[in-house]
């Protein structure tokens, strides 16, 4: 959209969202010991916020949606990843609306770790109004998790709202409208990389190792989308 407001003329415009390392972020990771790091229980759900701790990031809605959703979700944990100058204010926010005991900051998550954080999430939710990219939107989707975000910049362009996510409006009750949603599509949360056993091993190396090259130049609906019928096929 900001390119066709700068050459309104042209004709053949393609967005090509960055390739993703579906070795690495795929549907067969174990979150479970990820999980217990958390501090999440089995009979909870887990709401997951990933990228450096800064305003740019727009944590406050993700936080106050949070607390409009732990109304009707009580067993819902939310996990805000990462670090940054902005994580003293979001720890003191948590307080000041009685969700500090179902909110989780864990600070700085080394890469390595990243894959199985994904896997441990049942929802992933991104509310940055600063994405150009959105490579953790895109990582998560790999992973077959279902998406909240916010519907701005690439975030908006990115997710296909009922498709492969669903959008909200910078507005905590819209977040918690749409996060609910993404969280209790089941189907997704079930198929997801938290236990191994249950998706099977069983997709072939050769469909594996042809998938990074492949979702490289799909969008990110066919991203989720195929991810997601990998897990159900070979579960």
């Amino acid at each position: 959209a900001e390119l066709r407001g700068y050459a309104p003329r042209m004709r053949r415009i393609e967005v090509v969202p960055t390739g993703i390392d579906t070795e690495r972020f795929n549907c067969h990771q174990d979150g479970r010991s990820m999980r217990e790091r958390m501090g999440v229980k089995d009979n909870e759900k887990m709401v997951l916020a990933l990228g450096r701790v800064a305003w740019e990031k727009n944590l406050d809605l993700v936080l106050k949606g949070f607390a409009c959703l732990h109304k009707d979700e009580p067993h819902t944990k939310l996990v805000v990843a990462g670090n940054g100058p902005a994580m003293g204010h979001c720890v003191q926010l948590a307080k000041e609306l009685g969700i500090s005991d179902h909110t989780r900051f864990p600070g700085f998550v080394d890469d390595k770790d990243l894959p199985k954080l994904y896997a441990a999430c049942d929802a992933f939710t991104i509310a940055s109004k600063f994405e150009t990219q959105g490579l953790v939107l895109l990582e998560a989707m790999a992973t077959a998790k279902p998406i909240s975000g916010i519907d701005y910049r690439a975030v908006g362009e990115l997710i296909v709202d009922g498709k492969n996510g669903f959008k909200f409006k910078d507005d905590p009750e819209d977040w918690a409208r749409a996060t609910k949603a993404a969280r209790l599509i089941r189907a997704w949360a079930h198929r997801s990389a938290r236990s191994p056993g249950r998706m099977g091993s069983s997709l072939p190396c050769s469909t594996t190792k042809r998938t990074p090259a492949c979702w490289a130049r799909r969008s990110a609906a066919s991203a989720w989308a195929t991810a997601t019928s990998l897990c159900a096929s070979s579960s």
